[in-house]
């Protein structure tokens, strides 16, 4: 497969992007760490896109950029419902598996935020459990209240979202 690979720096975090050309998809991001500091920032516009995106500028990210042909159908169902949830706002995996017609599936919406191959175009770190605990983000629940900070969310104390954030 032939892609290609850049970096986006987004102040608080940064991720590396494999974009197919040919196909002009996106094919998956990935957060990298925060240390790594010699990698060369792409300035294109789907760095662009993803920078008006993450900071707000625009309220949605065009999902026509993203490559979802390796996904079935409940997952592609549940990112694309996932990226209409606004910056400043979470939804409970119970409640996120209830807007794709599968009020029981909150598990399996939890597995497929857990294999979300785009993170921060597709918001998986503003779903939260049903208690308003922010719940995971891989191992990095950290950057998950950092990140959800960031789009102007209160917590009530340490990993508890404030309820009026919940959609």
């Amino acid at each position: 497969m032939d892609y290609k690979e850049f970096f986006v720096d987004l102040d608080i975090i940064k991720l590396k992007i494999f974009f197919d050309e040919k196909k002009n998809k996106i094919l998956k991001t990935e957060i990298i760490d925060d240390n790594l500091r010699n990698f060369n920032k792409s300035k294109n516009f789907i760095s662009e896109s993803i920078k008006k995106y993450f900071y707000g500028d625009i309220d949605k990210f065009d999902l026509s950029l993203i490559n979802f042909d390796e996904m079935r159908n409940f997952q592609k169902d549940t990112l694309i419902k996932l990226s209409e949830i606004p910056r400043g706002k979470v939804i409970t995996y119970k409640g996120l598996a209830e807007s794709v017609g599968k009020e029981k599936a909150y598990r399996a919406v939890g597995t497929s935020l857990a294999r979300n191959p785009f993170p921060i175009i597709i918001p998986c770190h503003r779903v939260i459990k049903s208690n308003l605990d922010v719940g995971n983000f891989g191992k990095r629940m950290d950057l998950k209240i950092k990140l959800l900070k960031f789009e102007g969310i209160i917590f009530q104390n340490d990993n508890f979202i404030s309820k009026e954030f919940v959609l």
